[in-house]
């Protein structure tokens, strides 16, 4: 990882989550956006699929967020050679996100989330060409 940090897109509809994904990300030097609705995280994913938007290096989903069709177009966009990683975050026994994280092939970290836990996916994040 560049000692920039890597550009990662937090997708929450807890106000409380996001703030402190945010806060937390931006201090270790990550470029963070968020976007708090399923439509808003469905549009992004969209715009990334056909190649109007560049994908982050990281998305991170709380399981409670809810899109229609997102995990089968972030399942495209992670399939290509330049998909971003996904965290999805999700309660111990919340199964049905769990699954749907599994299917992505995302990384699956439980709620509530341990910071630690998230700064080591970042931190192992292939080494690639950065695109900025």
């Amino acid at each position: 990882m560049s000692p920039v940090g890597s550009d990662v897109l937090v997708a929450s509809s807890v106000r409380a989550l996001r703030t402190l994904l945010l806060e937390q990300l931006w201090f270790d030097h990550h470029r963070v956006d968020t976007v708090d609705t399923g439509d808003d995280l469905a549009a992004l994913v969209a715009s990334i699929e056909s190649g109007e938007a560049a994908a982050p290096d990281v998305i991170v989903i709380d399981g409670q967020i809810r899109a229609a069709d997102c995990v089968e177009r972030l399942g495209r966009v992670r399939s290509r050679a330049e998909g971003p990683v996904v965290v999805f975050l999700a309660a111990t026994n919340d199964y049905s996100a769990q699954a749907q994280a599994v299917r992505l092939g995302a990384v699956l970290l439980a709620k509530p989330v341990d910071l630690d836990d998230l700064r080591t996916v970042l931190l192992n994040l292939p080494v690639v060409e950065t695109r900025h």
